[in-house]
């Protein structure tokens, strides 16, 4: 069985209980580096127009390596792409 601490609450309930658990996650990791310093933690916001570089900066890659994939932009054109085909 794989523990995760992750909070088992229906939503609307649960986003509440699903941020705390976001944010005890992420003390626990950071203290986690803290303790064991010859760990490095990246942390980027990924929804920055700059996480590319951010990341690709940080692992010494080539920063199209990185790119944005199944934004909300995307998922909507796609809608409208299959509503448009079911529409004809």
């Amino acid at each position: 069985m794989c523990l995760t601490n992750l909070p088992d609450h229906g939503y609307p309930k649960g986003i509440l209980a699903l941020q705390e658990f976001y944010v005890n996650h992420t003390k626990r990791i950071r203290d986690f580096v803290t303790k064991y310093p010859s760990h490095t933690l990246v942390e980027v916001n990924i929804e920055d127009q700059d996480a590319g570089r951010k990341l690709a900066d940080s692992f010494g890659l080539d920063d199209r390596c990185w790119t944005r994939y199944n934004s909300v932009g995307d998922r909507k054109r796609k809608a409208i792409k299959n509503l448009e085909r079911v529409m004809k």
